[in-house]
């Protein structure tokens, strides 16, 4: 037998050596009710080798922790474990990995799949992957606010799972070294607002990226990829961004894009991404659906490529080769202020001439404009 599920079984005890089977591989003990008191050094040994005097190890390369009670492990949990490849302990009440916790995780020395998805997490410790070989990490549902440290791993690091935390901003100092990451997903992150330049500057690797279902997600940096781009997969839907950079990437080399969802502000900044959907719409119809302006009002709700907003553009993009883009809306919004300061200094002139002419009457003696009269008769 190279399989155990006991899925769903309520098992809160478990006898010491239950799975020492030479055969077996891969045990299944998720959604049941255990907590850190069921599980023991003993639990996973092996059986007693004679010659040796000692337990040997186990051969279980796949155990299945998840959606249990489990608040801590107690000392040398995963001691027999030494061909241990993947562990799933999701959906568990962590809330916090310790020290003693941090090395019961680092003996699984051949560890290459972890899940610790949705166990109340908020931080680790820097050195929490030190020793490791993870190549698939899930972090999603707990409550990061940054990127924890991933530089021990960054070596083997290929998958990663940030989905549905707390995350703010991402920036350079988010991702530093990964650069054999493949796939990464940052969505559902409520609270993400931004991502800053360099961000991705070290994961030149990166083939599919997630990022979508963050609604306060409204700025993506134009070199938020500045090393490389060898992206085929990019799922940006459901945020809240207005415009997209052209300078982000090398967009002829995606294989699957997806911005739909998104409150587009259509102008000249978008012709080329119009440009772009309508070029691929041939071979991917799906591209182009939901795709809506949300600025100017006049065509909020209306399809980029629908006619109206397409002369729209063309005549903002003219303006824009022109030098004047929003220059003549600018002006238009200062006319009132503009026409009370023309006002303003029409009577200013009005007032000094008056001011003058009274000034000049009442200060000029009189002897010299009967001069100046005097003077025009015989000239005349």
């Amino acid at each position: 037998m190279s399989k155990l599920i006991f899925q769903h079984n309520s098992i809160s005890e478990i006898e010491d050596e239950a799975f020492s089977g030479e055969n077996l591989k891969m045990v299944d003990l998720s959604h049941n009710q255990m907590s850190g008191r069921t599980l023991s050094k003993d639990t996973f040994r092996g059986k007693f080798n004679q010659s040796l005097g000692t337990y040997d190890d186990s051969h279980i390369e796949k155990l299945l922790l998840g959606f249990n009670e489990i608040s801590f492990l107690s000392s040398g949990t995963f001691y027999y474990l030494k061909h241990l490849t993947v562990l799933e302990i999701n959906n568990n009440p962590l809330s916090v990995i310790g020290t003693s916790l941090m090395r019961e995780f680092q003996t699984l020395t051949n560890l290459n799949y972890l899940h610790l998805g949705s166990t109340n997490l908020s931080r680790l410790s820097d050195s929490m992957f030190s020793g490791m070989k993870i190549e698939t990490l899930f972090l999603n549902g707990n409550q990061f606010t940054q990127v924890p440290n991933l530089k021990p791993i960054a070596n083997t690091l290929h998958h990663l799972n940030l989905d549905n935390n707390q995350l703010r901003e991402l920036n350079e100092l988010s991702f530093p070294e990964l650069r054999y990451l493949t796939t990464l997903n940052i969505s559902a992150n409520m609270n993400l607002y931004a991502i800053r330049k360099n961000t991705f500057n070290s994961c030149y690797n990166l083939q599919t990226f997630y990022c979508n279902f963050n609604p306060n997600l409204e700025f993506i940096h134009p070199y938020a990829f500045n090393i490389g781009w060898n992206l085929r997969e990019f799922y940006i839907n459901n945020n809240a961004i207005t415009s997209l950079p052209h300078e982000l990437g090398d967009w002829d080399s995606l294989e699957v894009l997806d911005i739909q969802s998104n409150p587009w502000t259509c102008d000249c900044s978008l012709q080329w991404m119009i440009d772009y959907v309508a070029k691929r719409q041939k071979t991917d119809p799906e591209l182009n659906y939901n795709l809506h302006c949300t600025e100017p009002v006049k065509y909020s709700h209306a399809h980029l490529l629908s006619n109206p907003v397409l002369s729209y553009i063309s005549q903002e993009c003219v303006k824009s080769q022109l030098g004047i883009p929003q220059l003549s809306s600018q002006l238009f919004k200062l006319y009132p202020l503009l026409f009370i300061i023309t006002l303003l200094l029409i009577t200013l002139v009005a007032y000094l001439i008056c001011f003058s002419y009274r000034y000049a009457k009442s200060h000029v003696p009189s002897y010299v404009c009967n001069y100046t009269v005097q003077y025009n008769r015989l000239k005349t």
